[in-house]
C-alpha cells in the first residue's frame, strides 16, 4: 500500500475502533498512527502497550539502555511504564496504542499479557511476512474498501489482530489457553458487573457479597483466587483505570472525574492517581494528548 493510503486507513480506523471485545478478552484501543515521515521523538512511556511497525526507511529503537536498529519489516512493542524512544531517518511507520480490559478479560489471557508486559524488549526483524504484520496491513487495506455495513468487521479484525501479540513475541513462553476455567468465576463475573455499574459509589465487601449470596469472607477469598487482588485493590484498580480513560477520552474535568470514580475527594483522586501513574491527573491528560498526536 502507497504511505498515502495507509495513512488515509489509519484515519478511518480511528474513528471505527475503540474497545474490541468477545466474551473472553477486551481491548481498550487508545489511537492508531500512521506517518510517513515519522520524526524523532523524546525519551518517553506509556501506561499501554504500543506496536510500531516500519514500513520504509531506517533508524533506531532505544528502550532502557538497550539501542535496535529499525528497518523495512521490523516489529516492535513498547511496554506500559518502560522508558523508550524512537529516532528516525526518514521512516515510515505506522503504530496502535492499546491494553486489555481487565474488566472483560478472563484470568488465562490476563496471565498472556502480563507475561508480555514483563518480557524484555520486544523487537522482531523480518517480519514481514508475520501472520500478524499480514493482518495489520491487510486490515489498513480493507478499511479503504469496506461499505458503512461492513464497519462492525473493523472491531473484529483489530481483536485478533491485537490478541497475536503474546503469541507473536512470546512463542511457546505464552500460557496454554486451555486451562479449566474456575468453579468461581461465574460469580467474579457478578461482582465486577457489580463494581462497575457502582463504581461512583462508596463500595463495600459486605454490600457486594450480599449481592452475590455469599458471606463477605468466602467473597474476599475468591477475589484473591481468580484475580489476584483484595476487593480493596480491585476496587483501586478499576477506579484508576476508569479514571484514566475518562483523562484521555472526556472533557469532564479532574473534580468530576474524581467524582464519577468514587474517589470523592479530588485532593485524595489527586495524591492516588499520581502515586500510581507518577503524574498528576492534568498532566496525565496533557501527555496522552500530545501522545496521540505523535
Amino acid at each position: 500500500m502507497e504511505n498515502e493510503t495507509i495513512e488515509q486507513s489509519i484515519t478511518i480506523l480511528q474513528d471505527a475502533v475503540h474497545k474490541p471485545a468477545d466474551d473472553q478478552l477486551a481491548f481498550l484501543v487508545h489511537y492508531w498512527g500512521a506517518a510517513k515521515r515519522h520524526r524523532t521523538n523524546n525519551a518517553h512511556l506509556h501506561s499501554f502497550f504500543e506496536a510500531c511497525y516500519v514500513l520504509d526507511g531506517s533508524g533506531e529503537y532505544i528502550e532502557d539502555s538497550h539501542v535496535f536498529p529499525l528497518a523495512p519489516g521490523t516489529l516492535f512493542l513498547s511496554r506500559p511504564h518502560v522508558m523508550h524512544q524512537i529516532r528516525n531517518e526518514q521512516m515510515s511507520l505506522i503504530w496502535i496504542g492499546f491494553e486489555i480490559n481487565a474488566f472483560g478479560t478472563n484470568p488465562a489471557w490476563q496471565d498472556r499479557f502480563a507475561r508480555l508486559a514483563s518480557a524484555g524488549p520486544l523487537v522482531r526483524h523480518h517480519a514481514q511476512d508475520d501472520p500478524l504484520v499480514l493482518l495489520w496491513l491487510s486490515l489498513c487495506g480493507y478499511a479503504m474498501q469496506a461499505a458503512e455495513s461492513e464497519r462492525f468487521l473493523f472491531d473484529r479484525l483489530t481483536h485478533a489482530l491485537l490478541a497475536m501479540f503474546p503469541g507473536t513475541f512470546l512463542g511457546n513462553e505464552a500460557p496454554s489457553m486451555s486451562r479449566k476455567p474456575r468453579s468461581g468465576s461465574k460469580v467474579i463475573a457478578i461482582a465486577e458487573k457489580f463494581i462497575q455499574d457502582n463504581i461512583g459509589q462508596s463500595l463495600q465487601l459486605e454490600e457486594l457479597a450480599q449481592h452475590c449470596y455469599l458471606s463477605s469472607r468466602h467473597l474476599a477469598r475468591l477475589f484473591k483466587q481468580e484475580l489476584g487482588l483484595s476487593f480493596t485493590d480491585y476496587v483501586q484498580t478499576y477506579r484508576l483505570r476508569e479514571a484514566e480513560r475518562l483523562l484521555r477520552y472526556s472533557e469532564l474535568s479532574v473534580k468530576q472525574i474524581a467524582d464519577v470514580t468514587g474517589f470523592g475527594s479530588v485532593h485524595y483522586f489527586t495524591r492516588v492517581f499520581s502515586e500510581h501513574n507518577g503524574t498528576p491527573p492534568a498532566l496525565y491528560r496533557r501527555q496522552a494528548q500530545e501522545s496521540s498526536q505523535k
